[in-house]
């Protein structure tokens, strides 16, 4: 074995087939290497502890228990007999590897559960958290008329989208990420949904060209009333600057391209 077993992360792609080869050739090096009565032999770098050590750290315990591990999880199809063989060969030491494993095995169980019961706290404190906050934000936005909070949101959608976030991400984040949710980022991202939409709507009548000049008596076509009216809720967006003119203008132009 080299000095230095480590080496640096290569930037390579994931294979679940090479990883599943390499645990495999992993595996076979370290039952090639178990003897019944003695384990494994000592790593040169382990301090200079003796073969056959039998503790959790740097002994058979803990290399027995990682090929428990792996089986448990599938990583591996099977333990060749390796406890079968020493529960023949040396009982006591049997015994005392099976009970290192079975009270690893419990602390695991307790990991877990105790992990389990953080992550099920966690999620009660932030569906609390996001009640709070989308409350805060409520009352931030009332008296906004339904149709403009729902133009802005989707706005919200399309400005996110542009910058790479598809809609199910930033909805992701939405319901993981307590900053995202606090009334005062949630009003931030209104109002930069607010101003792109004004910003579209007035753009959309700014950049269509002028109609042709209409003779005297002669009716309107239909692209020349639509016109007509973008032109006269554009004038009404610049006179008011309000929302509710440029969700007006918006939904105008989006009719239009119908």
């Amino acid at each position: 074995m080299p000095d230095n077993p480590y080496v640096p992360l290569r930037p390579i792609d994931w294979d679940a087939d090479e990883v599943t080869t390499a645990i495999g050739e992993i595996v076979a090096d370290a039952l090639a290497g178990f003897d019944p009565v003695d384990f494994w032999p000592a790593h040169p770098s382990d301090d200079g502890l003796p073969d056959g050590t039998a503790s959790f750290y740097f002994g058979a315990t803990g290399m027995i228990w990682a090929l428990n591990y792996l089986k448990w999880v599938g990583a591996i199809e099977n333990l060749p007999g390796v406890l079968e063989q020493l529960s023949r060969q040396d009982p006591a030491k049997f015994a005392h590897v099976q009970s290192a494993i079975a009270a690893t095995d419990q602390l695991l169980a307790q990991h877990r559960q105790e992990s389990q019961r953080q992550t099920e706290a966690a999620h009660r404190a932030f569906r609390a958290h996001a009640k709070s906050e989308d409350a805060r934000f409520d009352a931030m936005l009332k008296g906004e008329p339904v149709e403009t909070q729902r133009a802005v949101m989707q706005e919200i959608i399309a400005s996110a989208r542009a910058s790479g976030i598809e809609a199910s991400e930033l909805t992701h984040l939405l319901n993981t990420e307590p900053l995202m949710r606090n009334a005062a980022f949630q009003r931030m991202m209104y109002d930069a949904g607010k101003y792109r939409l004004m910003m579209k709507a007035k753009d959309s009548v700014t950049t269509r060209p002028l109609p042709p000049v209409q003779r005297p008596g002669s009716a309107a076509s239909r692209g020349e009333r639509e016109n007509a009216d973008l032109r006269t809720l554009n004038a009404r967006l610049s006179s008011t600057g309000d929302i509710k003119d440029a969700v007006a203008l918006y939904h105008a132009r989006k009719a239009i391209r119908r």
